[in-house]
């Protein structure tokens, strides 16, 4: 259950932040606060999880960008009622949930609508960043230990 939670935190930390800026930021401020200051609002979420977390793992990292990307589409439909776009009709939801499915490639497609594709790609960076210096930092933290816990004789 754990992991799915994960996905979800990404997902709505990372859209939220998208949309509260444009929803309430108007002239040319917004297309670089979409593209450093959400994916902050991101890393620093992250950072405040992996805190809090028992144990380090790549995983956590992983799990929030899937999320981001899961969760683009219905983002995008969201920002643009912000720049006046009209939200699903009954008679769409249907057509949005095929799109939904499609996610890797509607959340390019959406974020490039809403200004925020600079933003997705440097969140994505920084989340495989982050990924790798846990991966790392748990196979210095391991070195010397078999599969069962054991320590390794290295004489």
């Amino acid at each position: 259950m754990r992991p799915v939670r994960f996905v979800v935190f990404g997902g709505l930390i990372y859209w939220s932040a998208d949309n509260i800026i444009q929803w309430f930021v108007n002239g040319k401020a917004w297309i670089p606060l979409l593209t450093i200051a959400v994916p902050a609002v991101a890393s620093l979420a992250y950072f405040i999880l992996r805190r809090r977390q028992l144990e380090r793992s790549p995983s956590l990292a992983l799990f929030m960008l899937l999320g981001i990307w899961l969760f683009g589409p219905l983002g995008g439909v969201l920002a643009s009622v912000a720049k006046g776009g009209t939200f699903i009709s009954v008679g769409d939801i249907t057509d949005f949930l095929m799109i939904w499915a499609m996610f890797p490639i509607t959340t390019i497609m959406f974020s490039t609508y809403s200004g925020s594709l600079g933003g997705v790609i440097l969140v994505t960076i920084l989340f495989f960043i982050f990924a790798l210096i846990d991966g790392t930092w748990l196979k210095t933290q391991n070195k010397g230990v078999d599969l069962d816990g054991q320590r390794q004789n290295t004489e």
